[in-house]
């Protein structure tokens, strides 16, 4: 009788689809693989959401880094034009880039370790077209604004072109004349007699004359003369005068000018610069630059630039720079130092 009952109630619970295989051997495997389904699904979101966030702001940061790049870029092309970047006049261009437009901050580099100053050679502006030919009793003043302590030399070379007809003396070769002279105060030796040249031409290293005015002057200036040299020539052909070595003890602006004393019915043409150091090119020896902290910042991010400008500035022409009144002589500008 109780093996019947037995059989019975399973029947009954087999009847009524109710199984405890079910309950207990079917439920609970299925509850855990769903539950493990969804903790992976969960963290494959997460991981897609992380992803997806660092490739949008690694596109983000190098959209404003392009930026800020430029805009210090904007301001070395300034420096290239002979810019003082330090200037109270000085107004950085504003650049706009993936549609940001960073702030500039141009500032004196402070304490931060700069490269050993090199010498160099460069342009004193004389092939500009308003100063390549000169007549008598004009001259040009190059203010160098940033000249370090060492060796500064001037080479200026030029072609003397006689007009057609004129009698000249006889040739004394090319690059000297019958008289070199070192004059201190580079003034001619008295009224011209019998005999004498008829082309005077003078060279003039001084100390800071920012008071005169820069670029095509009339005469030739006088100030506190570091050395003068005087070429009296009478023929036609190619000369060259130089200061030779002269010795910087201190930073300082240095004057430079170039004057035609006495020229009669004869064209001076100067040569083209060249960085040769050679008598039969014009150029500028030295040790000359000026530094610069370029900051750019946009967004909360920030790029700062050591930058170093040679020769640095100078004049001409007077006045404040501008992109209109841009400087003659181009420079060299390098970066010595990136912090991001």
């Amino acid at each position: 009788m109780v093996e019947n009952r037995n059989t019975q109630s399973l029947d009954q619970a087999r009847s009524q689809g109710s199984s405890p295989w079910n309950q207990q051997g079917f439920t609970l495997p299925f509850v855990l693989v769903m539950i493990a389904i969804s903790l992976v699904a969960v963290s494959s979101v997460t991981f897609l959401a992380a992803h997806f966030r660092s490739i949008t702001s690694a596109e983000d940061g190098e959209r404003i880094y392009y930026a800020l790049d430029a805009a210090v870029e904007a301001v070395m092309a300034d420096l290239v034009l002979g810019a003082d970047a330090l200037d109270p006049s000085y107004v950085p261009l504003n650049v706009s880039v993936n549609a940001l437009t960073p702030s500039l901050t141009v500032t004196a580099p402070g304490d931060v370790a700069n490269p050993t100053p090199t010498f160099q050679y460069f342009d004193p502006g004389l092939r500009h077209p308003d100063l390549r030919s000169m007549n008598e009793g004009q001259g040009y003043l190059l203010h160098v604004y940033d000249v370090h302590p060492g060796t500064f030399q001037v080479n200026w070379a030029f072609d003397l072109v006689f007009a057609e007809g004129r009698d000249s003396g006889p040739s004394k070769g090319r690059g000297q004349g019958p008289k070199d002279k070192d004059d201190s105060e580079g003034r001619g030796k008295g009224p011209k007699g019998k005999g004498d040249s008829d082309v005077k031409v003078i060279l003039k290293v001084m100390h800071n004359m920012e008071n005169r005015s820069s670029g095509r002057v009339g005469g030739c200036p006088d100030g506190p003369v570091l050395t003068a040299k005087v070429l009296e020539i009478q023929s036609p052909g190619l000369f060259s005068l130089s200061t030779g070595a002269i010795n910087i003890r201190d930073t300082e602006t240095i004057s430079i000018a170039f004057c035609v004393d006495a020229l009669d019915d004869v064209t001076l043409v100067t040569r083209p610069y060249q960085p040769s150091g050679f008598l039969t090119d014009t150029w500028v020896y030295g040790i000359a630059f000026k530094d610069y902290k370029i900051t750019a910042a946009v967004e909360g991010a920030t790029v700062t630039a050591f930058v170093r400008q040679m020769p640095g500035p100078t004049q001409p022409p007077s006045g404040d720079w501008s992109d209109e009144n841009i400087s003659w002589i181009k420079n060299r500008v390098t970066p010595y130092q990136w912090q991001r």
